[in-house]
C-alpha cells in the first residue's frame, strides 16, 4: 500500500471548511488505497513567535522550539474538527500504525494525525536547523524521507507561484522554506495542492527538481 504524507497549511486552521476539505481530499484519493499521515502546520500561532522573534530577537533555538512545541495544538485543532482521524502522539504509535500498514493486505485506505513528537525532537531523532529557514513544510518532508514515502502532498491556501511545478521556483517564492527541496528524497512525488480551490477547481501541481 502507498505511504502518503499530507502536510495541512497551518494557514488552513482559519478556514471555516478544513475539516469538510480534509475529508473531501482524502476520499477523492482514496483508490487505489493508502496509508496518509497528516502534519499540521502552526499557521498564525507560529506567526505570534515571528512577532515576538521581531520585537525581542530571541534566540533561534527558543523561537524554533516554542513552534514546534505549538505544532500539538494545531494537530489537537485538526482532530476535533476530524476525529475519525488515528491521532498518533509518540514514536511507538507511528511506528506500530505504519508497520500494521505494511504488514497486511488492506482494501480500503487508512489516514492519522502525527504530532511532531513522534518524529522530530526526541533523543536519537534526526534534527534540522534552528531557524526560520525551517517550517512545518520541513518537518512533512524529513517524515516522508525517514518512512520512505512515495508521496508528500501539501495542501496549502492557495495555488503554487505561477502555477509552477519546481521545487525551487516554490521555495524562491516562499511557498515553502529554504531546506524543503534537500529534504525531499529521491523518488517521492510532490504534490501542492490548494485546498480552498479543490472543490471548484481542483487545482494541483506536482512537485519536480
Amino acid at each position: 500500500m502507498k505511504l502518503r504524507v499530507i502536510k495541512v497549511g497551518g494557514s488552513l486552521c482559519s478556514w471555516q471548511g478544513l475539516g469538510d476539505g480534509i475529508r473531501g481530499w482524502l476520499a477523492a484519493h482514496s483508490v487505489p488505497p493508502a496509508t496518509n499521515l497528516l502534519v499540521v502546520g502552526g499557521g498564525t500561532l507560529v506567526d505570534v513567535v515571528r512577532d515576538w522573534d521581531e520585537t525581542h530577537r530571541l534566540s533561534e533555538a527558543f523561537s524554533h522550539w516554542t513552534s514546534i512545541r505549538l505544532l500539538r495544538t494545531t494537530t489537537q485543532l485538526v482532530h476535533e474538527l476530524c476525529p475519525e482521524l488515528t491521532l498518533l502522539e509518540t514514536p511507538e504509535q507511528l511506528q506500530q500504525f505504519v508497520e500494521q500498514t505494511r504488514n497486511s493486505s488492506p482494501t480500503s485506505s487508512r489516514a492519522a494525525l502525527v504530532q511532531a513528537a513522534a518524529y522530530y525532537g526526541m533523543p536519537g531523532q534526526p534534527t534540522l536547523p534552528e531557524s526560520w529557514d525551517v517550517t512545518s513544510d520541513s518537518l512533512a518532508a524529513l517524515l516522508a524521507g525517514q518512512l520512505d514515502a512515495e508521496e508528500l502532498v501539501l495542501l496549502k491556501s492557495c495555488a503554487a507561484a505561477g502555477d509552477s511545478d519546481s521545487l525551487e521556483a516554490w521555495s524562491q517564492a516562499g511557498g515553502v522554506d529554504p531546506q524543503f527541496s534537500s529534504l525531499v528524497h529521491p523518488g517521492c512525488r510532490v504534490r501542492w495542492v490548494n485546498l480552498r480551490a479543490f472543490d471548484s477547481e481542483q487545482i494541483i501541481n506536482d512537485g519536480r527538481r
